[in-house]
């Protein structure tokens, strides 16, 4: 009997060169995971708190390792990058990680000019390795305990230079910088990431890649602007920006985010199933999303914020050149400096 080489098989070995890049942002702000732990042991005796089902920080890096273990097991060309930002100007990569620079013999032995993406991958070469090697789920663990336990240990000044500081003191502006999250920095780092990984990928690659957010801290209104801006560069390069806030209140701005980029916005009202939430929200890419219901973003905060308060407000005065939003009529604008006549009812917004 002759053997006949089975050609639809060959065929449909290499079916696909799509790579899927799921790049997380994790909210590790101490001060923040803290508080809750301090809130949840405080009402263990109570029935009726709101903090009664919430998760610790280690429930959530328990959570959290699964779902990342289950998504690179689904196909051996998926990738992941993590993000962690710790504070309100601190962000940075636990993985991929590079902790020693590489020497180029060129240079005779010298150290080169370093080409860093995410601060961590050296040079080109690291990005085709990045793409081309498989992503073992024991080395992403690995680097992010490790991270994580470096974080903590360079917060803890940070701590001790604002014991002294009670939560009455909202007018001292370092009360944002110890218990916000840095969501811009992050954005723009993982936006920044994915554009590198995009120009340099060997060729016949094609990358489709997405955000994944988990916010613990409130929003800053401060971050507004940036916030807006890295939403916008998202929504430009065709990225989807999911959201999973474990904190009580909703959060304003990744509310938006996920609207304008058609992602995946969720609140979980039980946090101790939060593996069931990110199975069935966030494990599917988005060429997928349409064959399965997923839960619909009923309300959105459009509100905008004051460009001086960094306040939402309901009322606002724009300015015609540059488009900044006040909340009080000025007779020139801060941001642009153009003098400004007093609005008429057609240029007063509302959102009422």
């Amino acid at each position: 009997m002759q053997h006949t080489p089975n050609t639809f098989f060959q065929q449909q070995v290499n079916i696909s060169d799509d790579t899927d890049l799921l790049v997380i942002l994790l909210d590790t702000n101490p001060f923040t995971w803290g508080k809750r732990k301090l809130d949840m042991n405080s009402n263990v005796s109570t029935t009726t708190s709101s903090t009664k089902n919430l998760i610790s920080f280690s429930q959530f890096i328990q959570h959290l390792l699964v779902f990342i273990n289950a998504y690179l097991s689904v196909q051996r060309n998926k990738k992941i990058a993590i993000l962690s930002s710790a504070t309100n100007h601190q962000s940075q990569f636990l993985f991929p990680k590079r902790t020693k620079a590489k020497r180029r013999e060129s240079d005779g032995g010298k150290k080169s000019h370093v080409s860093k993406l995410g601060s961590n991958i050296v040079g080109t070469e690291d990005v085709e390795e990045f793409f081309l090697q498989e992503i073992k789920f024991e080395t992403v663990q690995k680097a992010i305990l490790s991270g994580l336990f470096e974080l903590q240990e360079n917060i803890s000044n940070i701590g001790d230079e604002n014991s002294m500081m009670t939560d009455d003191d909202t007018s001292n502006p370092q009360k944002d910088n110890i218990q916000g999250f840095s969501l811009s920095g992050a954005l723009s780092m993982a936006l920044c990431f994915i554009n590198r990984l995009e120009k340099e990928k060997p060729p016949g690659i094609t990358l489709n890649a997405r955000i994944l957010i988990f916010q613990v801290s409130p929003d800053i209104s401060s971050q507004y602007i940036s916030v807006m801006n890295t939403i916008f560069s998202a929504e430009k390069m065709n990225i989807i920006l999911d959201a999973c806030v474990l904190a009580l209140q909703d959060s304003i701005f990744l509310q938006q985010a996920c609207f304008l980029t058609n992602g995946n916005y969720v609140k979980p009202q039980r946090q101790e199933g939060l593996i069931q939430y990110l199975f069935h929200l966030f494990m599917l890419e988005k060429n997928l999303r349409t064959m399965i219901m997923l839960p619909v973003q009923n309300t959105v905060d459009f509100r905008a914020s004051c460009f001086e308060t960094r306040k939402p407000i309901d009322d606002g005065y724009v300015c015609p050149v540059c488009l900044s939003i006040f909340s009080q009529f000025k007779p020139v604008c801060s941001t642009c400096e153009s003098k400004l006549q007093r609005p008429t009812n057609r240029s007063l917004i509302s959102h009422k």
